[in-house]
């Protein structure tokens, strides 16, 4: 037997074991280790779970939160847990809800989204449906981060009617026509094949193991809280699939849309990192500056891809009084 041989079939044998253990493991359970009380309700909404807290001392604003990719609600807690405002915090399709010991119902009003699992299009049928059955400010801000930004501009397509007053804080998110794949048509059509394949194992491996401190570095300004949270990502979801969902959905919206999506929006923000080893800083700003001028395009300073975590101040401050 010839070695071209011998390392063919090498390859054949172990490519062949791998996939069998990827997809023996795609609907395994991951470890749920994440908790954090919330003060409210916790509605599950089909397979998303929807958190809500009502309005403190008469306040008339209404905050509707999403996460990014393998977050969780969490992400905001710290940054409107203080604010008297109504508060609505959706988590994505087929997550873990950070709730370990509270208890969910599950209401009247939820109703089965026509969209994919795993899709942006289904988190933003979510969204929509807790704002037309929570949301009772006569504010409205919708707050995505990351894949959450596409969640927003999303809801705005699906429901334009029901949003278009709402102010739009798109943090370093997702944005049309800035694909998060290479510019490179032979690299991005590769990786258009293999990340989607392989992020399922990378999902299983890292629910179970620490992130180095060096890969920690890579993510900006490090402290306790934005350790904490980066540390669990990999436990948020529920199973590797929808991770795979969650990616080829992130591939294709972006191409599937046009910057017109910023014409839906009332007013707002978009925040861009100043180093995002996440999303390319240069496609969200070429993206973002195509607006038509209703939405503020920020470029902070000393921030990652994680601009809550890091600076909060640039998030725009809630209105005091209705306009």
């Amino acid at each position: 037997m010839s070695s071209t041989v011998f390392w063919s079939g090498l390859v054949l044998v172990s490519s062949l074991l791998v996939h069998r253990f990827r997809q023996r493991r795609l609907f395994v359970e991951l470890p749920k280790r994440n908790h954090e009380a919330f003060e409210g309700s916790l509605f599950q909404v089909d397979r998303s779970l929807v958190a809500y807290r009502p309005a403190r001392n008469g306040s008339s604003q209404t905050v509707v939160a999403m996460h990014g990719w393998v977050e969780d609600h969490r992400y905001f807690t710290e940054l409107y847990g203080p604010s008297d405002a109504e508060l609505i915090l959706i988590n994505s399709c087929d997550y873990h809800g950070p709730n370990i010991e509270q208890q969910r119902e599950t209401p009247s009003w939820a109703q089965i989204p026509n969209y994919g699992l795993g899709s942006i299009e289904y988190d933003a049928s979510i969204l929509i449906q807790a704002v037309q059955n929570l949301a009772t400010g006569s504010q409205l801000r919708l707050h995505g981060h990351s894949r959450g930004g596409a969640v927003v501009l999303e809801s705005l397509k699906q429901n334009h009617d029901l949003l278009k007053k709402a102010e739009v804080i798109l943090e370093a998110a997702i944005l049309p026509e800035a694909p998060v794949l290479p510019e490179v048509p032979i690299v991005s059509n590769v990786m258009s094949t293999v990340a989607p394949y392989i992020l399922p194992l990378v999902g299983v491996m890292m629910s179970r193991v620490k992130i180095p401190s060096l890969a920690m570095s890579q993510f900006g300004p490090v402290t306790p809280r934005k350790t904490h949270l980066i540390q669990g990502l990999f436990n948020n979801p529920k199973y590797p699939q929808i991770l795979e969902e969650n990616i080829k959905s992130m591939q294709r919206w972006p191409l599937e849309n046009s910057v017109d999506l910023y014409d839906l929006a009332s007013h707002g923000a978009i925040l861009i990192g100043e180093k995002d080893t996440v999303l390319s800083v240069k496609k969200m700003l070429a993206s973002a500056r195509r607006n038509k001028g209703n939405l503020k395009v920020v470029e902070t300073k000393g921030t990652s891809h994680f601009i809550t975590l890091d600076a909060p101040h640039y998030v725009p401050p809630l209105l005091q009084k209705v306009a």
